[in-house]
């Protein structure tokens, strides 16, 4: 396997600092060849963070700090300087060709090369300038908890057509509190032309309302099964 200068870096991290912060995390250094490995690997670090954050699960790696991971991601996920299959023991077969191949060879992404990474989850997290799980004077400071809820959200957005008026969207998923998004979000536009920003706070009005749907209760119990198998 190729030598990555991540996993070189992030070793002589720990030789200088030996007993500070990153001393006990764990590290997770392997090749993953095929993008569903890649994906599957990436959904269980996420699935088993806002599993331990929710204090569901407190025996997930991130109960041992940050967890990281050292891998080589495929052109289809990431950036430039790849290495080729063949750098690989034993060499990783050709890849199928992918959509929009020819739009990532402007960026110097190739299909067939893979490309060093290294992953660790922010250490701050904050939903409409409100950073989770730290305490304010104002009183408005989000539990670590939400993020389970937040997830939950942001995946049934993505579900929706981007063509959809938002209006209609959050009159189908949060009827009773919808109108409580409508004082801080467009209802006329589109719902795949609200930011970021936008569906931050369009979460934290309908929070409560997502948090007591039988339908998070299933996609709670989808992630812990997951977690289980």
């Amino acid at each position: 396997m190729p030598v990555s200068h991540l996993a070189v870096s992030r070793m002589a991290v720990l030789r200088e600092d030996p007993v500070g912060q990153y001393s006990a995390s764990p590290i997770l250094v392997s090749a993953l060849p095929l993008v569903s490995q890649q994906t599957n690997v990436l959904a269980a670090l996420m699935n088993n963070l806002l599993l331990h954050h929710a204090g569901i699960d407190l025996e997930t790696l991130y109960a041992y700090g940050e967890v990281e991971l050292v891998t080589f991601l495929s052109a289809v996920l990431l950036r430039v300087d790849g290495f080729s299959r063949h750098c690989f023991a034993p060499p990783i077969s050709m890849p199928k060709p992918m959509p929009h191949e020819k739009k990532l060879k402007e960026f110097n992404l190739i299909n067939g090369l893979f490309y060093a990474v290294g992953i660790r989850p922010n250490r701050y997290v904050t939903l409409d300038s409100v950073e989770v799980g730290t305490p304010n004077p104002e009183g408005t400071e989000l539990d670590s908890r939400c993020l389970l809820t937040y997830a939950y959200w942001m995946n049934l957005i993505g579900k929706q057509q981007a063509s959809k008026r938002t209006a209609k969207v959050l009159e189908e998923l949060c009827p009773e509190s919808c109108s409580s998004a409508f004082l801080v979000v467009d209802k006329d536009c589109r719902i795949g032309e609200l930011s970021t920003v936008a569906l931050e706070k369009a979460f934290l009005a309908v929070r409560e309302e997502l948090q007591h749907l039988k339908k998070f209760e299933n996609y709670k119990e989808n992630i812990t099964s997951k977690r289980s198998s």
